[in-house]
């Protein structure tokens, strides 16, 4: 909290030191550079626990048998291709991007800084589908040994992750919009005061 508190206090200061009242787009390379350092943190600890639940459920895979222990696999294999998802998805602009022109620069700050891209969106689904899939047949594989109703555990299950996806679409957009929205708008007001481009 301090962190983004700090951040979103300095977003106010790249405002107001800016010439003739503009934003100071070097103060905004400082401030991206914070941003940075605090998502490395976030990332090498969702990186982490991707990775442990990966060697969980490919151990648990082992000693399950049918459709039980692919679900694991899947659910494995998921968990995995997310880590490597969010490795370069957030890894840090090279050290070249700071010698680029200034729009330039700020052009892909301001794609680093969104909530979800395009290629976000491409990537996540398959992947969400991957562990979906798996979950499913890890939540039908353990209780059809009490019922024989296949059709209503798999509407329960499709019903239940569906709505668990939408909550954490919200939620992390929750969070996003406290913690990024401001050096966000900052990144993107100043691309329009520099270029005069008004289509971000």
């Amino acid at each position: 909290m301090k962190t983004n508190d700090k951040i979103t206090e300095d977003c106010g200061t790249a405002y107001n030191n800016g010439m003739n009242g503009e934003i100071d787009p070097e103060k905004l390379i400082d401030l991206f550079k914070k941003f940075e350092k605090k998502e490395e943190q976030k990332k090498r600890l969702v990186i982490s626990v991707n990775i442990t639940l990966f060697i969980l459920y490919t151990a648990l895979a082992g000693s399950q048998t049918g459709k039980t222990a692919l679900g694991y696999l899947l659910c494995g294999l998921g968990f995995i291709l997310g880590a490597a998802y969010l490795y370069f998805r957030y890894r840090p602009l090279p050290a070249s991007a700071y010698t680029l022109p200034i729009l330039e620069y700020l052009s892909k700050t301001e794609k680093r800084l969104r909530y979800f891209t395009a290629t976000d969106y491409i990537i996540l689904i398959p992947l969400l589908i991957i562990i979906g899939i798996g979950g499913g047949l890890i939540f039908t594989g353990r209780l059809t040994q009490y019922t024989d109703k296949d059709g209503l555990l798999t509407v329960i299950w499709i019903l239940f992750f569906t709505g668990l996806c939408l909550f954490g679409y919200f939620a992390g957009r929750k969070n996003w919009l406290k913690d990024n929205r401001d050096i966000h708008n900052a990144v993107k007001d100043t691309l329009k005061s520099l270029n005069g481009d008004s289509s971000f």
